[in-house]
C-alpha cells in the first residue's frame, strides 16, 4: 500500500512539471512580439518559474529517494514477515511471493512465480482450498482455512490460510493470501488428542466405578462404563444427579467431597438404582479441568471382600471354638471315665436288688450319654481317633441307603444320584455314615409332611476365582458329596452359626446342637471343605 501511494504521487509531480515546461516554452516563442517592458516582466516570471521548477525537481528527487527507501523497507518486511505471503491473479497463478513462503516450501522464489498454488496443496486437501476460494470470490469477505502443503522433500506442512481480495495499480482484482505454519501446534494438538484418547480408554476400562464431580455446581459431570454397570443408571441419568443421590450416607458424602483432600473418603455404603445397599471403598483426588474444580472419585464395590472377611472371621471363630471344645472334651472325658469306673465298682460291691443299685445305674447311664457328647465334641475339634482307608465312596454310601430310608421315614423320598468315574477317597468309613446320618436327619426335620432328600456325588474342580470368594477352599480337584432337600430354608443369621457346638433351632430336649458340628469336624479332619446354601 505504501509503495502504490508513493508511486502515484511521483507520477503526478512529473506530469505537472512537464505541463508547466510546455507553457513556458510557448511563452518564449511569443516573446519576439512583446515590448521591452513586457519582456522584462516575462524574464522575471521565467526566473521565478525556473526557481520553482528547481525546487519541484528537488522535491521530486526527495520523493524518489523516499520511494526507494519505502520500497526497500516494504520488500524487507514482506520477505521476512513471520508468515508467508503470496498473490494469485485471476488465472490462479502466483504473481508474487515472499521469501518466507519460499523457505516454508523449501524452494526458490523464482520456482513459485507463475505456478498455480494448488500444485503445492496435498491432494486430499484440494477441495478445502477450492471451496474457500469460491466463497471468497462470491462474498468478497476474507476467508480462512487449514490444510496441508507438500514441501520440497514431500513433507506435509500444516498451514492456516487467510485470504482476501485486493486490487493492483491496474485496478485488476487479485487474491492475497497469508500463510501461517501451524505444523508444531497441530502435532501438539494431535499428541494431546492421542493422550486424551489413552486416558479416556483407561477411564472407561477401569475395573472401579469413576465419577467426576463439579465441586462448584456439586453435580456429576462424567462417569465411566463400570459406574453405569455397578449402579444400574443410564449415563444421561447420572449426569442429572448429585453424588449424594448415590450414597446411603448423603450428608457425610457431601461433607467428605467438599472438604477432604486427596485421600480415602470415609464413606462406607452406596446404593444402586434398585435400592440395593452395598459396601464401598472410595479414593478421591482433586484436579482442575477447563477452569472447573473437579473431584474424581474412584469407587470399588467391596461386597466380595466383606463376604470373605466374614467367612474368615467365622472360620477363625470355629477354629477357636474347636480348640476350646477339644480341651474341655478331653478333661470332661477323663472325669467321666473316673465317674463311670467308680460307679461300676460301687455297683459290684452292693446288693444288686437294693434301692442304691437303681440310683447307681442312672448315674452310669447319664455318664454314658455325657461321654457320647464328649465324643461328638472331639469329632468337632478333629481330635477323634480314626482309621482311614482307601474306599469307593459310591459303594460306601449305597450300603448306608437302606438305614437312611428307615431313618427319614416313608413320607420322604430319598434320591440317590451317584457320579461316574470317581477317584477313591481315604477316610474312616464310619465317618461317612456319621456325615450322612446327621445331614439327612437335619434335612428330615426341615421337611413338613412329604418331601424329598437328594444325595449326589460328583467330581468338583475349584478354580482360583472360586477360591477368592470362599475362605478356606484351595484350588484343585475334589470328590463332592451334596445333600439337598426341599424343606424350609434358613436365614443368614442362622447360617452363620449352624456349625457351632450346641447351636440349635430345635426345642429343649429335641437335639443337642452337635450334629452339624460333628459333620464340620469330620470334613475338616479329612482336609475337606463344607459349604451351605439355603433360601
Amino acid at each position: 500500500m505504501v509503495k502504490d501511494k508513493a508511486s502515484n504521487e511521483n507520477s503526478e509531480l512529473r506530469k505537472r512539471a512537464e505541463k508547466e515546461f510546455e507553457i513556458k516554452h510557448d511563452l518564449i516563442k511569443e516573446a519576439s512580439d512583446m515590448s521591452p517592458e513586457h519582456m522584462t516582466n516575462l524574464i522575471h516570471e521565467l526566473q521565478v518559474h525556473q526557481i520553482e521548477l528547481k525546487m519541484q525537481n528537488n522535491e521530486l528527487r526527495r520523493l524518489q529517494e523516499d520511494l526507494e527507501n519505502t520500497r526497500d523497507k516494504y520488500s524487507h518486511l514482506y520477505d521476512f514477515a513471520p508468515v508467508g505471503y503470496f498473490t494469485v491473479n485471476k488465472n490462479g497463478l502466483i504473481d508474487e511471493a515472499n521469501l518466507k513462503l519460499a523457505s516454508l516450501l523449501g524452494m526458490a522464489r523464482a520456482d513459485l512465480l507463475g505456478k498455480p498454488f494448488t500444485r503445492f496443496i496435498l491432494n486430499e486437501d484440494q477441495d478445502v482450498f477450492y471451496k474457500h476460494r469460491q466463497h471468497l470470490l462470491q462474498t468478497k469477505t476474507p476467508q480462512s482455512c487449514e490444510l496441508r502443503l507438500v514441501g520440497k522433500n514431500k513433507q506435509n506442512i500444516y498451514v492456516r490460510l487467510e485470504a482476501s481480495v485486493i486490487e493492483n495499480i491496474n485496478n485488476e482484482k487479485q487474491i492475497r493470501v497469508a500463510v501461517s505454519d501451524i505444523t508444531e501446534s497441530k502435532k501438539t494438538e494431535e499428541m494431546l488428542k492421542e493422550n486424551e484418547n489413552k486416558y479416556r480408554t483407561l477411564f472407561q476400562s477401569s475395573s472401579d466405578a469413576i465419577f467426576l464431580v463439579d465441586l462448584d455446581a456439586f453435580k456429576l459431570v462424567d462417569a465411566n462404563e463400570k459406574a453405569i454397570q455397578l449402579y444400574g443408571y443410564e449415563y444421561a441419568e447420572l449426569l442429572r444427579m448429585k453424588p449424594t443421590d448415590l450414597s446411603a450416607e448423603p450428608e457425610k458424602t457431601k461433607s467428605a467431597i467438599l472438604t477432604s483432600e486427596d485421600n480415602m473418603v470415609p464413606i462406607r455404603y452406596h446404593k444402586k438404582k434398585d435400592g440395593t445397599i452395598f459396601p464401598v471403598e472410595i479414593t478421591a483426588i482433586r484436579l482442575k479441568l477447563n477452569d472447573q474444580r473437579i473431584n474424581m472419585s474412584s469407587i470399588r464395590d467391596i461386597s466380595e471382600i466383606k463376604e470373605i472377611e466374614q467367612q474368615l472371621i467365622q472360620a477363625q471363630k470355629m477354629e477357636s471354638i474347636g480348640r476350646l471344645a477339644g480341651g474341655v472334651a478331653h478333661d470332661y472325658n477323663n472325669a467321666l471315665t473316673a465317674i463311670m469306673g467308680y460307679t461300676e465298682m460301687a455297683m459290684a460291691d452292693i446288693d444288686p436288688n437294693g434301692l442304691l443299685q437303681d440310683n447307681l445305674n442312672e448315674i452310669l447311664k447319664a455318664s454314658i450319654h455325657a461321654k457320647d457328647i464328649t465324643r461328638q465334641l472331639l469329632v468337632f475339634a478333629s481330635k477323634q481317633t480314626i482309621a482311614p482307608q482307601l474306599m469307593e465312596l459310591n459303594t460306601s454310601i449305597e450300603t448306608t441307603l437302606k438305614m437312611l430310608r428307615r431313618l427319614i421315614g416313608e413320607d420322604i423320598d430319598l434320591a440317590w444320584l451317584p457320579g461316574k468315574n470317581l477317584w477313591p477317597v481315604k477316610m474312616d468309613p464310619s465317618q461317612i455314615d456319621q456325615i450322612l446320618v446327621n445331614l439327612c436327619v437335619n434335612a428330615k426335620d426341615a421337611i413338613t409332611g412329604a418331601g424329598k432328600i437328594t444325595i449326589k456325588t460328583d467330581m468338583q474342580v475349584f478354580d482360583s476365582e472360586y477360591y477368592k470368594i470362599h475362605a478356606g477352599f484351595i484350588p484343585g480337584g475334589f470328590i463332592m458329596v451334596a445333600i439337598s432337600d426341599n424343606g424350609c430354608g434358613m436365614d443368614k443369621e442362622i447360617l452363620d452359626h449352624i456349625f457351632e457346638p450346641f447351636f440349635t433351632t430345635k426345642g429343649v430336649e429335641e437335639g443337642t446342637g452337635l450334629g452339624l458340628a460333628t459333620v464340620y469336624g469330620i470334613v475338616k479332619q479329612n482336609k475337606g471343605f463344607i459349604n451351605v446354601n439355603s433360601e
